[in-house]
């Protein structure tokens, strides 16, 4: 049973219970009765406070206000996750739970999102029975994870049912919900922030010590030539929010680590990240000795000379320049290495450069300028390729072609062609130095496009390249057949017609060939040329019926080029017209004799591929019949499917539409919540509906209010155990 039918029985049983009941009859099944709200939902206690990381519960309440109650869905309990998380009561079930209470015994969900800050939570009697009174229905243990004040409330709007609800026979018990607030309380456990570190009044022996906390807190700082510190100035206790420590009797030109310190009143300590400074060093490095200038090219120009020394060390070396003359003053400086020698790029040529060095130490201590040396750069080289000009093609044939150009200097003869632009071929370099240059290529493709460029490189061996150029070699005859036609299909239309269609055929490129396109195809019928066409269909007429045909088809070109017979298909044409009228016959259960004005649809479906190829709507007569024409050109057997509303469709295959002249067909009913349909409501059809529980689903959303949930329970708890109608 599919579930439409299930949805359209369940709705039809319904709808003969209501009139039933209205006649005066008992009902087969009871429905809905209406109910007043008059249920409570409540925290319990509705206010309470717990220190941060402390744990504290609260109790969910129900009071059905004398009414009774098949289930409740908690759908959805908010809180602040920020301030409150909810402690897992199951560890051996996956996810977070609350703790269910006893008042019912089947609890169907049980989820807490301790991200967004959610419960939802649904319990039910057992099937056939409900329950009463008022009790805890849950118990949540919340953990106050910081301060602050937390809201807890219940999803809730007055008659709607797919939030929290009290679910009796027919409708929503619940009129109101309570809601609760809670707090948590934080101790003082964070330590003082320090910023602000600076290390001030530096001298070669001693240096000043600065930071601020953002609370009042005591001074202390930790120091000394490595992260191990090892000494530290003597305890302020004085609890300030800037603070400052001096130290002394230090090392001149060393680096010092150190850290600050400082706790608050409550005790908590307060250390920085290491910092480091550097005593005073004011002893110059010795004067770099030895300098010389190496010309290399027209740009670059090399120097070197002897390291310099200095108490602490040497860090590395201002170079300075001036240019024009051996005599020139105006230097600049131009770089700083490391090591003592330094390559000088970019430079003009043919120039007079000048140069000095300097040292210097870790604390900016210069040395006296170097004796200065003198550089004259070397004249500019030839770097300009040759321009190519007035590329020209001549001779061309089917195989061979002359391409000529001329350069503006004397330069060397070279082609490169090929089908792409990378080429892959060239021809024999002419190392001869002209200005006009001509080169053939040979061995080529007839009727094909290449791609080529010229290349001359001039006495300095710069290379002067031409953008790509195509040719194309003269093209063959054409002597290609087409491409032979398929998907060739043949259609028996009538006793004495076959329709023939095929794809359209394609006229390829022979190597070097023009190309003739396609003139019209041949087409074959018992391997003899029947007719020819321009089309990619033919009717073949005159046919006899009941006589199975094979056809084939040929495609020819402009230049009378004929492509190979494609596969053969074969068409029988029919013994009789398909176009005939049949009676549907529909007999319902249950049914009063008068038959009359029964609507629905019926549907021809073709079994080969499961298609429906003919709909149509009917409404019978006094005796349950409509009479349908049926179309030409349907399978001559089908599946047969009425489809009439609040029964059961039924499906008849393998029906003869040529022979058969009578459709007729029963269609049995459904009780409503038998979602099975084994003609009882038990376990089976809850544990179809639990599967469903908080989702849209047409079989099981009795109520019809877009979510299964307690309310629908309700009409299969009191349906519980009925079989039959």
């Amino acid at each position: 049973m599919t579930e439409f039918q299930q949805i359209i029985s369940a709705l039809t049983a319904t709808i003969m219970a209501l009139q039933a009941a209205i006649s005066g009859l008992p009902p087969s099944t009871q429905l809905a009765q209406v109910v007043s709200p008059v249920a409570t939902i409540a925290l319990s206690p509705s206010t309470a406070s717990a220190n941060v990381n402390n744990t504290f519960t609260v109790n969910i309440t129900l009071n059905t206000g004398g009414q009774s109650a098949y289930g409740v869905d908690i759908n959805r309990l908010r809180f602040n996750p920020s301030i409150l998380q909810i402690v897992d009561t199951d560890a051996g079930t996956a996810g977070v739970q609350i703790a269910p209470g006893s008042l019912m015994p089947v609890t169907v969900i049980n989820t807490v999102d301790n991200t967004g800050g959610s419960v939802q939570f649904s319990q039910l009697a057992n099937p056939g029975s409900t329950f009463s009174g008022s009790g805890t229905l849950a118990t949540v243990t919340f953990r106050a994870v910081s301060s602050g004040t937390a809201n807890v409330t219940f999803d809730f709007t007055l008659g709607n049912s797919t939030d929290t609800n009290v679910a009796g026979l027919g409708g929503d018990l619940l009129a109101s919900v309570g809601s609760g607030s809670y707090s948590g309380i934080a101790l003082d456990i964070t330590p003082p922030i320090i910023s602000s570190i600076s290390a001030g009044s530096i001298t070669q022996s001693g240096a000043t010590i600065t930071w601020t906390t953002n609370e009042p807190a005591d001074t202390q700082v930790e120091y000394g030539p490595s992260t191990s510190y090892g000494l530290q100035t003597v305890l302020n206790t004085s609890l300030v929010t800037s603070h400052s420590a001096t130290l002394s009797g230090l090392s001149s030109a060393t680096t010092y680590h150190y850290r600050v310190k400082s706790r608050d009143a409550a005790g908590n300590l307060a250390q920085s990240s290491n910092q480091t400074f550097t005593t005073t060093d004011t002893t110059a490095p010795s004067v770099p000795s030895g300098l010389t200038a190496t010309v290399i090219s027209s740009s670059q120009v090399n120097l070197s000379w002897t390291a310099s020394t200095d108490n602490v060390g040497v860090t590395g070396y201002r170079v300075e320049r001036c240019q024009g003359s051996t005599t020139c003053t105006s230097y600049i400086q131009i770089a700083t290495p490391s090591t003592n020698s330094y390559s000088d790029r970019g430079l003009s040529a043919s120039t007079i450069y000048r140069y000095r060095v300097r040292a210097v130490d870790a604390a900016g201590n210069l040395s006296s300028y170097s004796v200065a040396v003198s550089a004259t750069t070397q004249a500019p080289p030839d770097t300009t390729p040759p321009t190519i000009s007035l590329i020209a093609l001549s001779n061309i044939t089917t195989s061979s072609v002359t391409i000529s150009w001329t350069t503006n200097e004397p330069a060397d003869t070279q082609v490169e062609y090929g089908l792409t632009t990378s080429y892959g071929s060239q021809t024999v370099l002419n190392s001869s130095l002209v200005t006009s240059h001509s080169a053939t290529l040979s061995g080529l493709s007839a009727g094909t496009q290449y791609n080529y460029r010229v290349r001359s490189r001039d006495a300095a061996l710069n290379l002067g390249l031409s953008s790509n150029n195509v040719l194309s070699t003269q093209t063959l005859l054409d002597t290609t057949a087409p491409s032979i036609p398929s998907g060739l299909t043949a259609n028996a239309t009538s006793q004495s017609q076959i329709q023939l269609s095929w794809n359209t055929s394609t006229d390829p490129t022979g190597v070097g060939q023009a190309v003739s396109g396609v003139l019209e195809y041949q087409v074959f019928r018992g391997g003899t040329l029947l007719n020819t066409t321009v089309s990619t269909a033919y009717l073949d007429t005159n046919l006899t019926p009941g006589v199975t045909y094979s056809y084939q088809v040929t495609a020819v070109d402009n230049a009378g080029n004929i492509s190979s017979r494609s596969s053969s298909v074969f068409a029988t044409t029919p013994l009789l017209s398909l176009s005939v009228q049949r009676r549907v016959l529909v007999n319902l259960e249950g049914a009063p004799a008068n038959r009359k004005n029964i609507m629905g649809t019926i549907e021809f479906i073709d079994p080969s591929n499961g298609e429906v190829v003919f709909q149509a709507s009917i409404n019978t007569n006094i005796s349950g019949e409509y009479t349908i024409d049926v179309p030409s050109g349907l399978p001559g057997t089908v599946t047969f499917r009425p489809v009439i509303l609040g029964y059961l469709s039924k499906v008849l295959t393998s029906v003869d539409l040529i022979t058969t002249s009578v459709l007729d067909v029963n269609l049995p009913s459904l009780p409503v919540g038998d979602f099975n349909g084994d003609m009882i409501i038990n376990s089976l059809d809850f544990s179809y509906m639990n599967g469903k529980w908080g989702v849209s689903d047409q079989l099981s959303d009795v109520n019809r209010d877009g979510t299964v949930n307690s309310l629908d329970f309700a009409y299969l708890s009191n349906n519980w155990l009925l079989i039959g109608e």
